[in-house]
């Protein structure tokens, strides 16, 4: 059985998570959640709704 990070642990942390994704330059959302699952070790990926909602919330 393949382990998965659960979505309540990283609740509160995603905005966290994106500015750290961004650290080294410019990315498009699918390279977000593509850098938060390599980095997670594909254990947590990062639905779509979540993404574009805290990429909103950090835009502003």
């Amino acid at each position: 059985m393949e382990q998965t990070i659960s979505s309540d642990f990283i609740r509160g942390h995603i905005d966290t998570i994106i500015l750290r994704s961004l650290f080294s330059g410019t990315k498009h959302a699918l390279e977000i959640a593509a850098f938060i699952e390599e980095k997670s070790g594909n254990k947590y990926e990062v639905k779509q709704a979540t993404l574009y909602s805290a990429l909103k919330r950090l835009e502003k």
